[in-house]
């Protein structure tokens, strides 16, 4: 390695020895709450994934006898099993969604969309929100798609065509947008942006 190379704790510590500097403060704020995000996507998804092995576990249980009368058992164990793939779903869905955002604060791509739009908090925000809601759009896609087509099909509840599901999807996608970008922009404005 070169002379003048030098690694983060190397970095911090020869600012702290000498009279630190504000942009170290802003360095380390910025370190410890990437931390503390990556840290919170990680538990929220995390106890997504145990929430969904819990219930999902639990419907092999049989039916309790104080609610064996109310219930035909045959209902009931279409429930079960209905209820039993929707929560495999969501541990795949848990688990994608998880990869994706540690993917995309790993790669640092939202600073990569933001550095192409020109400087300036309104458009670079609206970049970033964009992108996010297009990327969970079309990860979403597959997901929806086995849900609504494919597993609420084998049940019986899904009555919807290809093309009314995909309207929904693109509809879910703008409404998506304008709900995001909408409370932006007002929050933006009195900062004079």
């Amino acid at each position: 390695s070169s002379p003048d190379f030098q690694t983060l704790p190397l970095y911090i510590y020869n600012q702290t020895a000498h009279a630190v500097k504000y942009s170290m403060y802003a360095l380390c704020t910025l370190i410890i709450v990437t931390i503390l995000v990556l840290l919170l996507a990680v538990l929220e998804h995390g106890y997504r994934l145990v929430l969904n092995f819990v219930q999902r576990r639990s419907a092999g249980n049989p039916t309790p006898a104080n609610v064996a009368d109310v219930y035909d058992a045959e209902t009931y164990t279409r429930w079960k099993n209905y209820n039993a793939d929707n929560c495999k779903l969501s541990m795949v869905s848990a688990l994608i969604s998880l990869g994706v955002t540690v993917a995309l604060l790993a790669f640092n791509a939202y600073a990569a969309i933001a550095a192409v739009f020109p400087a300036g908090d309104f458009w670079q925000l609206v970049a970033v929100v964009l992108t996010h809601a297009v990327i969970t759009s079309v990860v979403n896609l597959g997901l929806n798609y086995v849900d609504t087509m494919i597993i609420e099909q084998k049940y019986g509840f899904n009555r919807t065509t290809m093309k009314t599901f995909l309207m929904d999807q693109l509809r879910n996608l703008l409404l998506e947008i304008l709900l995001d970008i909408g409370p932006l922009g007002e929050m933006l404005q009195p900062m004079g942006t």
